[in-house]
């Protein structure tokens, strides 16, 4: 096994790329795996219905004491 060349590295007649290559192939892969994320239609379980507000809020509790009337 120790014989046997890594694929990442380079045959030795081979250029190797430059540091910016390398950083500029990484980051935009990185990029457009983010871009291609963010345009993928979301599924099911982020579609869920919102509940309507009047589920959500007690109708039935006591409003808030204010210190002065606004509408006086």
């Amino acid at each position: 096994m120790a014989d046997e060349s890594r694929r990442d590295l380079p045959t030795p007649g081979e250029p190797r790329p430059s540091l910016r290559e390398t950083v500029t192939a990484t980051v935009l892969a990185e990029v457009l795996s983010a871009v291609g994320e963010g345009l993928r239609t979301p599924g099911p379980e982020k579609l869920a219905p919102r509940p309507h507000w009047e589920d959500v809020v007690d109708m039935n509790a006591p409003a808030f004491p204010l210190k002065k009337n606004p509408s006086a």
